[in-house]
């Protein structure tokens, strides 16, 4: 909830979130094979990340071209890839992968999230007490009342507001002008 994750998915099976890429340490590996540097790069391209990995982690040390050389851990890099579309993290033994796609629903709930952020300043600056209700008196675009509208229940929770009324005049002289994900909304609240 304090990162507005909405689903968690566990899984045991890495390959459903991460790719891994071998790259060379140029600098490690040309030290150690110089003028072998272009054939050992063409060989890791064909090498299985997870039999790197485990030779590795079990040897020390991976073969390639039938022991021709012998590659170290300092010598590769295994650089961690997140499916299209997620943002990735690890360490200590943990993957997170993190759908960073933002649907409609998502882009509203958000502006109605900056929004309730907004009120709760609001209250505060109008010296109301924690658990004051309010009703509230809005000017704004009609995708902003329908973003409003879809997390209504939510809006109102969470700003102990007990009315919101839409205006949608041109009258908008006392309203509170404030910038909401870069839309004009003009709000009025009062105490009940």
């Amino acid at each position: 909830e304090e990162l507005n994750v909405k689903n968690v998915i566990f899984t045991d099976n890495e390959k459903e979130i991460v790719n891994y890429e071998l790259k060379p340490n140029f600098n490690m590996l040309g030290q150690k094979y110089g003028k072998d540097m272009k054939e050992i790069v063409s060989l890791l391209q064909n090498v299985n990340v997870e039999a790197f990995k485990r030779q590795i982690s079990s040897n020390d040390k991976f073969l390639l071209a039938d022991g021709k050389f012998e590659i170290s851990k300092e010598d590769i890099n295994i650089v961690e890839h997140g499916n299209e579309g997620y943002s990735l993290s690890s360490g200590k033994n943990i993957i997170v992968s993190l759908n960073t796609q933002l649907t409609k629903s998502l882009k509203d709930e958000g502006s109605v999230r900056d929004l309730i952020r907004t009120v709760q300043n609001s209250r505060k600056e109008l010296g109301f007490e924690v658990e004051d209700r309010i009703t509230i008196s809005i000017n704004c675009s009609d995708s902003f009342n329908n973003a409003l509208n879809d997390n209504l229940c939510y809006f109102k929770n969470e700003t102990l507001c007990e009315s919101l009324f839409r205006d949608e005049s041109n009258n908008i002289g006392n309203y509170e002008k404030v910038n909401i994900n870069s839309e004009i909304v003009h709000l009025i609240i009062k105490r009940v």
